[in-house]
């Protein structure tokens, strides 16, 4: 018997075509409902074509946005989103937007600028570089604390946070550098098909060719 979505949860995507976005932060708050499997329904926003009521809730107009359907409460914003959630559903728990552990947090700056550095040049080797350094970071936590996850034996939002993250650092790099994550990053690498392998990243996944095509604009910026 099907459950009534208790959620809806609007994302980055094409509406006309009931088609699933790249945005990392819409990830987050869906791997979010997944993992506490909270009845939800996705809606999708056209971010060439965004509608005024959007700009009513949120004046930033970005997404994710949840519309609570039992409360009809509208939550904008990833870090308000997951933190809602955890108070609105806590079994599963998962921890705070800022749940522990701390690594990692400076992931996707780092990997905008190496992605943006001219090929070829010193700045991109050094960019590249402070990436890795980052990528240990969370690759040393994992081995020096024998976890699956940043939260232990199952994820938390440490985890849902960082994951997104991970899988455009991966694919944007391989498409527009030719560059891997380092095969001695091995802690990592089993992370990342680890968490990948999860029901609740199947549920909410996009093919790799969708974040390449969504970094494509920030690149001819």
């Amino acid at each position: 018997m099907a459950t009534s979505p208790i959620i809806e949860a609007y994302v980055k995507g094409k509406p006309e075509t009931h088609e699933r976005g790249d945005c990392p932060f819409s990830h987050r708050a869906l791997l979010t409902l997944a993992e506490k499997h909270v009845p939800y329904k996705e809606e999708y926003i056209d971010f060439n074509n965004k509608p005024k009521w959007l700009f009513d809730i949120n004046p930033k107009g970005s997404v994710p946005i949840i519309h609570d359907l039992e409360k009809d409460t509208w939550v904008p914003d990833s870090a308000a989103i997951v933190d809602y959630l955890e108070d609105r559903f806590p079994d599963p728990a998962l921890g705070k937007h800022d749940a522990p552990p701390h690594v990692g947090e400076k992931l996707f700056p780092n990997f905008i600028s190496a992605l943006k550095a001219k090929e070829g040049t010193d700045e991109e080797s050094k960019k590249i570089g402070v990436l890795v350094q980052t990528l240990e970071e969370i690759n040393n936590y994992l081995r020096d604390n024998k976890t699956d996850y940043l939260g232990g034996e199952r994820p938390n939002q440490a985890d849902l946070g960082l994951a997104p993250k991970l899988y455009h650092v991966e694919m944007a790099m391989r498409a527009y550098k030719g560059w891997e994550i380092p095969d001695e990053l091995s802690s990592l690498k089993e992370y990342n098909q680890r968490i990948r392998s999860r029901k609740s990243w199947k549920q909410t996944y996009y093919p790799p060719e969708k974040v390449v095509e969504g970094w494509k604009a920030h690149l001819e910026a």
